[in-house]
C-alpha cells in the first residue's frame, strides 16, 4: 500500500515538473528579440570567426536594417531581403570572409525562425 501511494505521488511530481517545464520553454521560445540585439548577436558570431572589428563596425548597420525589416516582412519578401542583406555585405567583405559568412556563421544563426 505504501508504495502504491509513493509510486502514485513520484509520477504526480514528475508530471506537474514537465508541464512547467514545457511551459518555460514555451515563453522563451516566443519571446521576440529585438533587431539590435539580434545584430549583435551576429556582430558576436563574427567576431569569433576573425572579422576585424572595422569591419563589425561597418557590418552593424547592415544587420540591423535587416533585421528591422524582417520583422514586419511577408515571407515572399524575405528572400529579397536577405540578397539585398548579403549584397550589401559583398561591399565590405573580402571573397574569403563572404565565404565563411555563408558558410560557417550564417548556418549557424538558424534559430527556428
Amino acid at each position: 500500500m505504501k508504495k502504491s501511494i509513493i509510486i502514485s505521488l513520484f509520477s504526480m511530481l514528475i508530471t506537474i515538473t514537465s508541464i512547467k517545464a514545457q511551459q518555460v520553454i514555451r515563453d522563451v521560445a516566443s519571446e521576440k528579440l529585438a533587431p539590435n540585439a539580434l545584430s549583435k548577436i551576429v556582430l558576436l558570431k563574427l567576431s569569433a570567426a576573425g572579422f576585424s572589428n572595422e569591419i563589425l563596425g561597418k557590418a552593424y548597420p547592415i544587420f540591423s536594417e535587416y533585421y528591422t525589416y524582417l520583422q514586419t516582412a511577408i515571407p515572399e519578401d524575405k528572400l529579397k531581403l536577405i540578397a539585398k542583406r548579403d549584397d550589401n555585405l559583398k561591399t565590405i567583405f573580402t571573397e574569403t570572409q563572404m565565404a565563411t559568412w555563408k558558410n560557417t556563421v550564417e548556418p549557424s544563426l538558424l534559430l527556428g525562425k
